[in-house]
């Protein structure tokens, strides 16, 4: 064996201080200082310096600057510049005091960095909030004017917005890359790639989306469907869209959220009661908001006015209409009523006819005939249905009779008050039950049925019409607090504070402080969640076009989105 001496033994192992050979396996040697700096300790902070602490606010203020399109980029430097600035006027904790500016700025640009990246690990969501925050701040004053909003993709055609959208987006982007990667061509092209795809495709998911929402929540396309909506806007009925859809989840929803606290559909539901009531009132000739005993006895009173005018002004032919239509309601009633049914009506006949003096009724005695407590007004009353239908129509003989004899503007006016008053009497059983005056849209259409024997051929007028208006909208969906309605209300109620509880309790995680004070926020935040849930689904419901609306405008946000997936995306030692 050959002998070494202490020479040759050095430079074979390597322990005589000059360099070792190359390791001829090719086998990676791992200095230990260099394991030691890159495993066991944090690069930036120096030896023996305190950790860094910058503070919550500045290091959240630093991350809303980062958020900023392409400026973002030099964030640190200019929160670094200010505080320098301000170091020789006021107080800035955990901030340089060296004594030049450009000490203090060197010191602060490294500090702020270790605390702003600290933080950002420690809070990747708040963090991320943040960035997205200043980012959509920086681009609205941008949105906000005509040139901006046209080079964002936020107006013009479809694919105006997606060209101008690309463009935009691929600039804001490739730039902001450009600078946070220190000119980087990879992460340049990287950067325009995804502002370009992202810009681009937000005008056609913002039409997607809304198309889809508008979709569910159209109205049926049938002819009556549609004939009713233009009936309820000229009575003055607002019909939300949720209302009128063919969608019994969105009819459900309709239904059941208005019942959470700060849904905020109350004032709609409100309004639309308001126009029911008014349009019912209207019907029988009263502006009222609500149908009370006082609207009933103003319109009774105001009816009965007008009848004994216009009867007492006029002389009234006791013609051959007249008397043909009296003979065929005895002939009718003589057809399916008793003799002891048919006297009275025979009696009060007899008397109708001797009445007439030289074929006519002057009008104080046409009017006696009519007046409440008249003994055709008790054959009204009768406890028998079938005397008071006949009865009715030998009162309705006579005051057809009337308008054949009156002046065309009499005769319109009388036309008018009885058409008021056939619709007052038909509301005059829902006033009674109406505790606040609210008409019963689902009662009111038993009534009308019953009043107009041609309901179902369209007689009836606009009570009518306001009928069929409540039965097809305002009608409570049949399921009402069964399985559906469950759903919905849970939804809400459940789910939107499981969420707000879930996100609370994250961010109590990260504070590693669970007390009280964190408890009583998972409450408050639940109940807000579950308001602030029912409220935007109330507005949707109110008017569905704003999502797609929304979306369109949130083509602004469309270059703080890029940043964002850039910033997730990016190499660990080149993200900021």
């Amino acid at each position: 064996m050959a002998n070494f001496d202490e020479k040759s033994f050095h430079d074979l192992w390597g322990t005589g201080g000059t360099k070792a050979p190359a390791d001829v396996t090719g086998t990676r040697v791992l200095d230990p200082k260099a394991f030691e700096s890159q495993w066991l300790t944090e690069p930036k902070v120096r030896p023996g310096e305190e950790p860094v602490d910058i503070g919550q606010g500045r290091a959240e203020g630093v991350q809303l600057l980062r958020g900023i399109p392409v400026l973002g980029a030099y964030a640190d430097k200019a929160a670094a510049a200010l505080n320098a600035a301000a170091t020789p006027f006021t107080s800035t904790p955990g901030m340089s005091s060296a004594p030049t500016f450009k000490k203090r700025m060197a010191e602060n640009e490294r500090r702020i960095k270790i605390g702003a990246d600290r933080y950002a690990e420690e809070h990747p969501v708040a963090a991320g909030i943040e960035q997205f925050a200043g980012g959509a701040a920086a681009t609205a004053p941008l949105a906000a004017t005509a040139l901006g909003a046209r080079a964002l993709g936020l107006t013009g055609q479809l694919w105006q917005r997606g060209v101008a959208g690309a463009t935009s987006g691929s600039v804001l982007s490739g730039a902001d890359a450009a600078a946070r990667s220190g000119g980087n061509l990879e992460e340049t092209k990287r950067g325009a790639a995804i502002g370009a795809g992202v810009g681009g495709l937000s005008p056609f998911v913002a039409r997607v989306i809304g198309a889809g929402v508008n979709k569910v929540m159209a109205p049926a396309a049938d002819r009556a469907t549609n004939y009713l909506l233009q009936r309820a806007e000229a009575l003055g009925i607002p019909i939300r869209p949720s209302q009128a859809s063919t969608s019994p989840f969105i009819n459900k929803m309709d239904q059941m959220v208005p019942k959470i606290p700060g849904s905020g559909m109350g004032a709609a539901i409100d309004e639309q009661r308001v126009g029911f009531n008014r349009a019912v009132a209207q019907t029988f000739g009263e502006n009222a908001t609500r149908v009370t005993p006082d609207v009933m006895a103003a319109a009774k009173r105001r009816l009965g006015n007008e009848f004994d005018a216009i009867e007492r002004g006029t002389s009234v032919r006791f013609d051959r209409p007249l008397a043909n239509r009296l003979s065929t309601v005895l002939n009718d009633a003589s057809s399916v009523l008793e003799d002891q049914q048919m006297a009275p009506l025979q009696k009060r006949i007899t008397e109708i006819a001797n009445l007439a003096k030289n074929g006519e009724f002057d009008g104080k005695t046409f009017n006696s005939m009519l007046k409440q407590g008249a003994p055709l007004n008790r054959l009204q009353k009768a406890t028998d249905p079938n005397v008071r239908f006949y009865a009715g129509q030998i009162r309705t003989a006579l005051q057809d009779a009337l308008e054949r004899s009156a002046p065309a503007d009499m005769a319109q006016r009388y036309n008018l008050a009885r058409y008021h008053y056939r619709n007052m009497k038909t509301v005059e059983p829902l006033a009674e039950k109406a505790a606040t005056g609210d008409i019963s849209p689902t009662l009111l259409l038993n009534e009308v049925r019953k009043a107009n024997p041609n309901f179902a051929y369209g007689s009836g007028g606009d009570i009518a019409d306001i009928a069929r208006i409540g039965q097809r909208f305002m009608k409570q969906p049949p399921d009402s607090g069964t399985p559906l309605g469950t759903k919905v209300l849970d939804a809400f109620v459940h789910g939107a504070p499981a969420l707000a509880g879930a996100a609370l309790g994250t961010g109590a995680a990260y504070q590693g402080d669970f007390n009280p004070v964190s408890d009583i926020g998972l409450g408050v935040g639940g109940m807000l969640a579950t308001a602030l849930a029912a409220r935007g689904a109330g507005r949707v419901m109110l008017r569905p076009q704003m999502i797609e609306n929304a979306l369109t405008r949130s083509q602004a946000l469309a270059p703080p989105v890029a940043n964002r997936l850039m910033q997730i995306n990016r190499p660990e030692e080149a993200r900021q």
